[in-house]
């Protein structure tokens, strides 16, 4: 981190941690931790961080005469990023995550839907109307005991 400072920054320019985060592609949260033991340490090639005050130019609103006006106002918030699509999008994969368990979840406990097919006889121009028993598996088609009923359908 000294180094992108001393090679980012300027001799007098304002040092902040967004600045920083922003010229340096460092995280916010890894400034923020570090920046503090920075205040006043060499950055290595003699030159270091002071605390001090920044003027900036601004446009004053109704000031009370027209000549220019000195004002002192409150040291702004040095603030992360914001992050509301990083946010969002984790929302969007957690929510994905938890729809997909649930329907993998619901497909392994269902219960087996009665199916019937029409089965064309060889012999014949009429079907069969085949219908396994729920949760049984029929073996032979023939075997008068097995779980799958035949009802002749008629042209």
């Amino acid at each position: 981190m000294k180094e992108c400072i001393r090679s980012k920054f300027p001799k007098n320019s304002e040092v902040t941690r967004t600045k920083i985060s922003e010229q340096c592609k460092i995280p916010w949260q890894t400034v923020d931790n570090h920046y503090a033991d920075l205040i006043g340490q060499n950055l290595g090639d003699g030159t270091k961080l002071i605390v001090g005050k920044v003027v900036h130019d601004a446009v004053i609103r109704d000031p009370p005469e027209d000549k220019e006006v000195v004002i002192e106002v409150e040291i702004p918030e040095d603030r992360p990023p914001n992050n509301d699509w990083e946010v969002f999008a984790i929302g969007a994969i957690a929510g994905g995550v938890i729809a997909t368990s649930i329907a993998l979840i619901a497909l392994a406990f269902r219960k087996p839907a009665l199916a019937c097919s029409l089965v064309p006889l060889q012999s014949a121009d009429s079907w069969v109307r085949v219908c396994p028993a729920y949760g049984a598996l029929g073996s032979d088609l023939n075997d008068q005991s097995a779980p799958i009923h035949f009802s002749p359908i008629s042209s």
